[in-house]
């Protein structure tokens, strides 16, 4: 979730904000209804109503609703806007929608459940001639010479007093991070690699390949990604490199080693960004050859799976034949929910934990604490 911080952030980026009023402007009339998707600090819920929405229902599962609560009463639009702490696929709304808005983009639009909220409030939410904002992503990669980007990643792993960590630097080299690129960093010309159309998507997986013929020779770090949000007829923003600075920024997937190009020779890149659980998987896979050769110049199989150190116990207890007992803070855990009944209050429940389990508490407040978070987690 989004500190107030980073909502504060994206609200004082005004290539962002001035675009989602100048769409919001363009599309919202008097009648018109409007929600939010994961309001946040509910700056567009705000900015629909001054375009003049009728009804807004701002939807955020974070408690940074309360705060946006409390700015709605101090801008006296409190009677216009709906407040929903929930997660948008549990919401039930009691009429059609005009508009939609959101932004659940991070550094780039393949961002946690973007496409599956989206595709779903679409289908539920909005009226047959509704419009998204934003409408579509258009989402961009260049080849770049980012050497002090590479080496502020990798270069504490080149010489670590003559130990072998490249167990270290491959978690790293199969890591992407944000960064901030300049056009001249450029090694060929941008090319565009997927667009995301919010009118019509329902796949969160996305599969593409870039290919380039190099004619100038160079030595390429890795790849950078940014993205065209096109949020209503007339209106966008670009975190594209050398436009004006965004919240966003750019990606970069770094290379197992720097390349050196030279002219004719070729570049292949296949990308996958595939959405597993609540995060997606980047995959990056660069084979670069010179005519006349058949074994390709380099070849590298990336991804940013291999990025995450991996525990086999944990990976045991997943495997489908592992067979489950519960240890003492699931033994906890199982008393509360069993306590739950819609009758007994969690002073109640403590106080019967305290009893059931006198040595796993120091004190009453603790096992309220306890029981009290999970009320939180699985109570109606």
């Amino acid at each position: 979730m989004y500190s107030v911080t980073n909502y504060g952030r994206m609200i004082g980026d005004n290539i962002r904000t001035d675009a989602y009023q100048k769409a919001l402007q363009q599309v919202v009339n008097n009648d018109s209804v409007v929600v939010d998707l994961g309001a946040g600090l509910g700056i567009l819920s705000f900015l629909a109503c001054r375009a003049g929405a009728r009804k807004v229902y701002a939807i955020e599962p974070d408690d940074v609703i309360t705060v946006a609560k409390e700015m709605a009463h101090q801008n006296g639009l409190a009677d216009r806007i709906v407040f929903i702490q929930s997660l948008s696929q549990a919401v039930e709304l009691p009429e059609k929608a005009d508009v939609i808005v959101s932004d659940l983009h991070g550094v780039l639009p393949f961002c946690q459940h973007l496409v599956g909220v989206t595709s779903d409030a679409r289908k539920r939410f909005l009226s047959p001639k509704g419009s998204m904002i934003p409408r579509r992503d258009i989402v961009w990669s260049s080849l770049v010479d980012a050497e002090e980007v590479y080496n502020g990643q990798v270069a504490p792993w080149k010489n670590a007093y003559g130990f072998d960590v490249s167990a270290g630097k491959r978690i790293l080299t199969n890591s992407w991070q944000r960064v901030l690129m300049t056009p001249d960093q450029f090694v060929v010309p941008p090319q565009h690699c997927v667009t995301l159309d919010y009118h019509s998507i329902e796949n969160p997986h996305f599969a593409f390949e870039l290919n380039w013929d190099i004619s100038t020779p160079g030595t390429s770090h890795g790849i950078a990604t940014w993205f065209d949000c096109e949020l209503a007829e007339n209106v966008s923003f670009s975190s594209a490199p050398g436009l004006p600075k965004t919240v966003y920024g750019q990606g970069f997937f770094p290379f197992t080693e720097p390349i050196r190009l030279e002219s004719r020779d070729t570049v292949s890149i296949k990308m996958e960004a595939r959405l597993v659980n609540a995060d997606y998987i980047f995959l990056w896979e660069t084979t670069v050859a010179t005519p006349g050769t058949t074994k390709p110049k380099y070849y590298f199989k990336q991804s940013t799976f291999e990025a995450k150190p991996l525990s086999l116990t944990k990976l045991h207890k997943r495997s489908e034949v592992y067979v489950p007992t519960l240890n003492d803070d699931g033994e906890v855990e199982k008393y509360v929910l069993e306590s739950i009944d819609g009758k007994t209050s969690l002073k109640e429940i403590s106080d019967k934990l305290i009893s059931k389990f006198p040595d796993r508490f120091d004190d009453e407040q603790s096992a309220l604490n306890t029981t009290a978070d999970v009320s939180l987690k699985f109570s109606r």
